[in-house]
Parts: C-alpha cells; sequence; structure tokens
C-alpha cells in the first residue's frame, strides 16, 4: 500500500484511554500533565510495539514531565527551557541533520540537502542519555528530535512547539514531509504484512493461491482497475507493478 495517513484529533480531558491501541502513532502535543491513568495507557501503548511522538508546548508542566511522563519511559529529562516566547529577539536554526535516518529517505532529490531552515524562538534544553540517538540538532548544538526505544515501541521527542510563538517550523517546506514521514516511520515498523511505498515507486510482490492468473487486476485509489500480468521469478509467481502515480490505497 502507498501511505495514506488519517488522523483524529482529542483533547487531553476527552482521550479514551482504552481505544489507544486502535491507532498506529500517537502525538502529544502540549498536554499539560502526564501522569495518572494516561500515563499508565501511554506506557502501555508503546511498550505493545506503538509509535509516540511528543512536542513540548506553553502549557506543559515540566516537573510533572521529569518526574512521571519522561522518567517513566526512559526519555529525556528537561533541564531549562531557553528564548523569550512571541519574539525573536532569541533564535535558532536547524543545525546537524542525521540524513542517513529512514525519515529522511527520499525526502531530497539527487543528495542535495538543502531546504530553507525554520526559526525557533522558545526551545526546551533536555539532559540526553547515550539510549537516545538524536536526529536533529539546532544551530547551537542543542538537540531538538531525539529518537528513544521503550518495549517495542519508539518515541520521537521534539524541544520546541509548532506554536507560532515558540517557532515558525509550520510556516516551512521542511515541515509537512517531516512530520508525515515522522508518522509513517513510527506507524509501519511493527507491520510486517504491509509495506509503505513512494508514489511513483515500483511495487512488486509474490502471489499464491490464484485460479485465474489471466484475469488478474489493481484497484488504485481513484477507483480504476488495471491489468496486470504475472511473471514467473525463480519458480514463482510475480507481479511488478509501476503506474503508482497517485497516493492511496492499492488492493
Amino acid at each position: 500500500q502507498i501511505s495514506r495517513i488519517k488522523t483524529e484529533f482529542f483533547t487531553p480531558e476527552k482521550i479514551e484511554f482504552g481505544t489507544l491501541s486502535q491507532y498506529q502513532v500517537v502525538i502529544l502535543s502540549n498536554v499539560p500533565r502526564i501522569d495518572g491513568s494516561l500515563l499508565s495507557s501511554i506506557k502501555d501503548y508503546v511498550k505493545s510495539g506503538n509509535g509516540l511522538i511528543v512536542f513540548p508546548g506553553s502549557d506543559i508542566d515540566l516537573r510533572n514531565y521529569n518526574e512521571n511522563f519522561l522518567q517513566e519511559l526512559s526519555l529525556p529529562s528537561f533541564v531549562e527551557t531557553v528564548g523569550e516566547i512571541g519574539t525573536q529577539k532569541f533564535n535558532l536554526s536547524i543545525g546537524k541533520v542525521d540524513f542517513s535516518h529512514p525519515i529522511f529517505s527520499g525526502v531530497f532529490e539527487d543528495k542535495k540537502y538543502q531546504f530553507e531552515s525554520p526559526l525557533f524562538f522558545f526551545l526546551t534544553r533536555i539532559k540526553v542519555e547515550p539510549e537516545h540517538e538524536i536526529i536533529l540538532k539546532y544551530s547551537n548544538d542543542e538537540p531538538l528530535l531525539v529518537e528513544s526505544n521503550f518495549g517495542e515501541g519508539k518515541i520521537f521527542m521534539f524541544t520546541s512547539s509548532l506554536d507560532p510563538g515558540w517557532s515558525d517550523l509550520y510556516l516551512k517546506g521542511i515541515f509537512v514531509p517531516l512530520v508525515n514521514r515522522c508518522v509513517a516511520y513510527l506507524g509501519t515498523r511493527n507491520h510486517s504484512k504491509e509495506r509503505d511505498y513512494y508514489v511513483q515507486e515500483e511495487v512488486s510482490a509474490l502471489i499464491s493461491g490464484v485460479k485465474n492468473y489471466s484475469d488478474l487486476k489493481i484497484k488504485t485509489p481513484d477507483g480504476n482497475f488495471l491489468k496486470v500480468i504475472p511473471k514467473v521469478d525463480q519458480g514463482n509467481l510475480k507481479i511488478v507493478f509501476n503506474e503508482t502515480n497517485n497516493s492511496g490505497i492499492y488492493t
């Protein structure tokens, strides 16, 4: 299948903890406190192999995060805040980028890693341990995006917010592919029966259990049916399909 992300939004007080397992990725953005039932549910959710993305914000209780959520999920702890919300007196850009990380695969053409960097006016400084992988750094070498493992799952932790008073990240071209790739990476890592492809990427699959091999068709996201002819590959029947011009589900 070619990745299509469906989103649902809940305020913290309306989260139904028992239903988290139906989502492949949960994003916590500016949630004031993570403790009690929410903390327990998030721990079980990530430990079982799901993905979590964490954004700070102006409403969060840094001490509560350090003493509960961050400690319980083995995430970097908050040290202090840097900058001033709502002004541009202090600002940082993106510095070092780990382009070898899977979330950047296929994002840049011809290995030309050039993009207009967002500016960050306010951020949370964190204490990173050896088990934490830094994916993005600010221009002052502080961590911007960190990856961490917990149980069978993975967590991405950002150290600045999407709030306009914290940064202009949401206005820059890197924002959409960055968030989409983070979600795709975290959401598909434990789903071995499915695979995400890029638009216009060749798709191949082995087939079996089909009686009439002369009448195989692929249904495209726009509802059309395209005939495909299987080939013999090392004794197996294989379908190769190149007409993946649209994002969505191919059947």
